[in-house]
This record gives structure tokens, sequence and C-alpha cells, in this order.
């Protein structure tokens, strides 16, 4: 008895593998990949409204309308709400593109600070973790300190405020 004609050997590979039109989309991707980093890695922020509100207050904290942490005043920073971001940055004295995360912390009233540093995302989990998630009223009270690493490298941070 021969085989259904209308069923293909499946021994025999009829199309290809992966589709070409699956081969354009990550080789795009992975174009996209190299020149943005991880656009697909994730963001945490406690942003309230709409999808619209919500992105106009992430396109409103981008690095020129953020302040340093190290021009913080004697006042600290009264954290209302924060954004949490993978970004990629040149190390000034090896060259070498490294990748990191920003923390922007964002009081009710005044600009936004930002800086990347490991420990602004720890202490900010650990305000998480102790306040939930926010955004928080009335804010919460912080003086970021900054820290020389054993490499010489600066970190901060964070101090609670009374």
């Amino acid at each position: 008895m021969s085989p259904d004609p209308s069923v293909g050997d499946p021994l025999v590979e009829t199309q290809p593998l992966v589709p070409t039109e699956v081969m354009k989309e990550n080789a795009r991707r992975e174009l996209v990949s190299q020149v943005m980093g991880d656009v697909a890695a994730p963001t945490i922020h406690n942003f309230q409204g709409t999808n619209l509100e919500v992105w106009k207050q992430i396109a409103a904290i981008g690095a020129a309308t953020c302040m340093d942490f190290d021009d913080v005043q004697d006042s600290g920073i009264q954290i209302h709400q924060f954004y949490v971001h993978q970004v990629q940055f040149v190390d000034e004295k090896t060259g070498e593109v490294n990748e990191g995360i920003r923390t922007v912390l964002i009081p009710k009233v005044g600009p936004p600070f930002a800086c990347v540093s490991d420990g602004i995302a720890r202490d900010l989990a650990g305000i998480i973790r102790t306040f939930g998630f926010g955004p928080y009223e009335p804010p919460i009270s912080v003086m970021p300190v900054s820290i020389k690493t054993r490499k010489g490298r600066k970190t901060y941070r964070l101090v609670p405020q009374e």
C-alpha cells in the first residue's frame, strides 16, 4: 500500500525551517538592538493615568530635564514618583560600552533627579518593599549620599530624612 499522496513525507522538508519573513524580522530586531540597546528591557515606574498621560510623563523625564544627584540641596529629594530603566553608557576610562540602571526620582514640585547607580536602584527597591509602589503621598524624603567604591568609582545611596 502506497502512502497517501496528500500527506508529505515526514522525512523530507519541503519548506525552509525559518521562513524569509522571520529571518528579516530577526535581522531587523538585531539591528535595532545593536543601535539602541535592548528596547524590550523592562522599565519600572509608578506613573498613573491613561496610556497617553503616562507616555507624556516618561517623555518629560529625558536626560536634559533631570538634575544630577550632585545638585541636590540640603532639603533632599521628596520622592513622589519614580522611573527606572536600563541604559547603555561608555566607560570614560576604558571606552567600553556598559549597561546600567538609570533611576529617576520625581518630586511633586521641582525638577526630577536622575543617575545611573546600582546603589540608588537597590535603595529604591528597599523603599518599594517598605512603602509600596506609590505614588507616595506624603512624599518620601531622602538625601542621596555620594560614596567612593573600592575601585575608585562614585556611587550613591539614599539616606532617609525626617
